[in-house]
């Protein structure tokens, strides 16, 4: 039988965690249902062995000729969250890791992202 000892330090740093994590299971939620009906991800090799994020913009769910690179769908992103994560810099970490992760199809049937050290 093994043990497992938890400082008061460490349990603290685990409420936290676990209470980060489950704020941002809303935010998650939202993201991904506005990726999902606003754009398609292509994937596109640079030519280098390296996919980069291309994305193709959807109207009403077709979609259109208009595609976008990472940074502007980062900045459509940027805008939807303006409101809902006022820190700048938690903010772009958290759309970042969202962008990476649903293009990569990383986000769980929980709504869990792969990470979350956003500062």
């Amino acid at each position: 039988m093994k043990r497992f000892i938890l400082s008061e330090n460490g349990l603290e740093r685990l409420k936290q965690n676990l209470i980060r994590e489950a704020c941002y299971e809303e935010h998650v939620s939202h993201g991904s249902k506005f990726l999902t009906a606003n754009y398609k991800a292509i994937p596109y090799d640079d030519g280098k062995g390296k996919i980069v994020g291309v994305f193709m913009k959807l109207d009403n769910g077709q979609p259109t000729k208009m595609t976008c690179w990472k940074q502007d769908v980062l900045d459509a992103l940027d805008k939807e969250f303006y409101n809902r994560i006022t820190n700048d810099t938690e903010r772009k970490g958290f759309i970042s890791q969202l962008l990476d992760d649903w293009y990569n199809g990383g986000i769980s049937k929980y709504g869990s992202l792969s990470k979350y050290n956003f500062n």
